[in-house]
């Protein structure tokens, strides 16, 4: 039984979602639990991070502002850390200088705010959903 479950937490595709506002979570929590994903919700980078070494998440959509800083600073860190972890990282204030900042610090991709279904489903694709 043991093994059981251990398999299944190492084949468990986790999806953590790095943002300050309820809706957006609760819309990208909604996509991805429809899609098969387990998603986490942290609110901000501290608590991204502690949940990144936990569950070791294929993917992390991350918001630029949040509460203890920005996320853009704080990106090449996660990445060295967490170097299987791809991550897409959202703002509702994108300038083109943040959006290349975040593609050359290893975002895979960068969306802006609103979010829509197509953005989202987009990024997917694009993700090995391979165990």
């Amino acid at each position: 039984m043991v093994i059981y479950n251990e398999v299944l937490t190492k084949c468990t595709k986790y999806v953590l979602i790095v943002d300050d506002e309820e809706d957006i979570c609760w819309l990208l929590s909604d996509i991805l639990n429809k899609r098969g994903y387990r998603s986490l919700i942290a609110g901000s980078i501290s608590s991204g991070k502690k949940m990144i070494q936990e569950f070791n998440p294929l993917l992390v959509f991350l918001d630029i502002n949040l509460p203890d800083g920005s996320s853009l600073e704080a990106l090449q860190e996660l990445k060295i850390t967490s170097p299987d972890t791809k991550f897409i990282v959202m703002s509702s204030y994108a300038s083109g200088k943040e959006k290349q900042k975040a593609i050359e610090d290893g975002a895979l991709n960068f969306i802006t705010k609103p979010l829509s279904i197509r953005s989202v489903e987009t990024v997917l694709l694009n993700i090995d959903k391979t165990c």
